[in-house]
């Protein structure tokens, strides 16, 4: 079961999902949306049809024991041919990184990458113990 806006809150609150710099505005119903950082010390990139690129997330991520983490592609960036998860999708229990992004343009056009843009959708859900 994902965690909803309100639970999510609530395990940021309590510190057993640490996202630096969290904002509010970027809590969803059931997900956090991170954004990006620098690319190469600059604030824009263009990323061209086919081109492939590691980048990475403004936030760290910090989860307990207990939460693991799903990246999802937004669908902003979907529609335009954007793949941020190619290989690496899932954040483990004990993660305390900042999360690197697998970013391809798969698309027929160039989409420019901008700091601070929403880049990355985490939705969580707590391990069941059995």
């Amino acid at each position: 079961m994902f965690l909803s806006k309100e639970l999510i809150h609530r395990a940021v609150t309590n510190g057993d999902i640490g996202i630096t710099n969290f904002k509010e505005e970027n809590l969803k119903s059931a997900s956090y949306t991170m954004t990006l950082d620098s690319i190469d010390g600059e604030t824009n990139f263009e990323l061209q049809p086919g081109q492939f690129i590691l980048l990475k997330t403004k936030e760290k991520l910090s989860l307990n024991g207990t939460y693991c983490g799903l990246f999802i592609t937004p669908s902003h960036l979907a529609q335009q041919g954007i793949h941020v998860t190619q290989g690496s999708n899932f954040a483990e229990p004990d993660t305390d990184n900042i999360i690197t992004l697998e970013v391809s343009n798969n698309g027929n056009e160039p989409v420019m990458l901008t700091e601070d843009m929403k880049i990355l959708k985490v939705a969580f859900t707590k391990l069941e113990q059995g």
